[in-house]
């Protein structure tokens, strides 16, 4: 039961060593003072020393790097305990190896589903998101665990017939990480990057396939629309994000998610749309507080560091588009410039504008924010051409709702032609 990764050596160990019992002893403290006393599941040296516990170890020369356990449910279940890595060797995807060791017991061993029970507290956001990069999803408590603010419930399951149909997990995909530079290469190299926004799996694929297109983006307002939500995260998340995560599954481009305000919790749900292969994103500050709108950017930023990714956030200011109708459009653009450098001090990459659509407008955001910093949305028979924002120093200009916009036009279009007792355009394409 012993496997290497990158040097790093996977294998069982003893509960009872004493490097083991220090790595535990922090294992349990973390866990104790995340939760009160009776919702902290983490489990001792003695618990663990148990004929129906496999105990692991990740070392690099003898050097204890990360823990973890499997323990037997039933005959047909496993669930996975005491998942933690030691503080110097956090980022360096220990976590991963000993998932990937684990689950790969699991099959051996013949077990069909491996369960866990884990925070669901901020703390918590990397584990999470790394169970969920594995295929894991959440479900309900088993095994005499009880619902729990402070508890997330996760299941995987290893039976081919079970799992006919699942979408890849990400670590199916090519590397997370170099989706995420190839996303952020595109917003610092000399060309404008066009974004056509995409609402589902055919928009996307059509998209990908059109040339020019180096990245997609989806759009928040379109997807909501496609299940009959309004706009403004009416859309229930899982819902939003289901559909997002089969965007990301259906190309092989970087993908960028629109995820209006956050949800409530800007560095959770990032943290989700990252388990699900999204290695950019979009968040709106609505004009909150400057320093509650910064808070939100460090912890989207932060959920991309935990993950091992730099992740793009177009980090977007309300300034225009939330300003009163009678409000001085000089104005807009002060407030607009003095919130893009918030972000941009942040560490947001770039810094969105909805809004801005005038040549003197975009001249003096590039000005105040810099070249490759700034990001526009196309509006139809308004915004300047791509190739002049270009020459501006415009990093990106996407289409937001429009592309959809145009899209159900066209479908209008037609319809109204064979209703009219004409026919469907003869330049039709079989896209689908």
């Amino acid at each position: 039961m012993c496997s290497t990764v990158d040097g790093w050596v996977v294998a069982s160990d003893d509960v009872r060593a004493t490097d083991v019992r220090g790595l535990l002893h922090s294992h349990l403290a973390f866990a104790r003072g995340e939760s009160p006393p009776e919702h902290a599941h983490a489990l001792n040296a003695d618990q663990l020393d148990d004929p129906a516990v496999q105990f692991f170890s990740v070392r690099r020369k003898g050097e204890l790097l990360g823990i973890g356990a499997l323990t037997r449910l039933d005959a047909r279940q496993a669930e996975l305990k005491s998942m933690h890595t030691a503080l110097s060797a956090r980022g360096q995807g220990v976590g991963a190896a000993m998932l990937a060791h684990l689950i790969r017991i699991a099959r051996e061993q013949g077990f069909e589903r491996v369960r866990l029970e884990t925070g669901s507290m901020p703390s918590f956001a990397p584990a999470r998101a790394l169970y969920l990069r594995a295929g894991f999803r959440e479900c309900g408590p088993f095994a005499g665990y009880r619902n729990s603010s402070y508890s997330t419930f996760m299941t995987l399951v290893l039976t081919v017939e079970e799992n006919l149909g699942r979408l890849p997990t990400i670590t199916d995909m090519p590397d997370l990480a170099a989706r995420a530079k190839t996303l952020l290469d595109l917003h610092s190299a000399p060309e404008i990057l066009v974004l056509a926004n995409v609402w589902d799996v055919v928009s996307a694929k059509v998209v990908a396939s059109t040339d020019g297109a180096r990245a997609l983006a989806t759009a928040s307002h379109s997807i909501a629309a496609s299940f009959g939500y309004d706009d403004g995260e009416n859309i229930p998340l899982d819902l939003h994000l289901g559909m997002v995560e089969r965007i990301v599954h259906a190309v092989d481009l970087p993908v960028t998610m629109d995820f209006e305000a956050g949800y409530g919790d800007a560095g959770e749900t990032a943290a989700k749309a990252i388990a699900v292969g999204v290695v950019g994103g979009n968040l709106e500050d609505q004009l909150k507080p400057l320093d509650e709108a910064v808070a939100a950017v460090d912890a989207v930023l932060r959920a991309g560091k935990d993950a091992g990714i730099d992740f793009v956030l177009n980090a977007r200011t309300d300034a225009f588009t939330r300003a009163a109708p009678d409000a001085d459009r000089a104005d807009s653009l002060k407030e607009a410039i003095r919130r893009g450098q918030a972000y941009l001090e942040a560490g947001a990459p770039v810094v969105f504008v909805p809004g801005a659509i005038s040549r003197d407008e975009v001249s003096a955001l590039v000005e105040a924010l810099g070249r490759n910093k700034v990001s526009v949305i196309s509006v139809p028979g308004k915004s300047l051409p791509a190739s002049e924002l270009q020459e501006l120093g415009v990093a990106r200009v996407s289409t937001g709702p429009f592309t959809q916009r145009v899209a159900l036009t066209a479908l209008q279009d037609a319809a109204a032609a064979v209703f009219a007792g004409g026919t469907l355009p003869e330049q039709t394409r079989a896209l689908n």
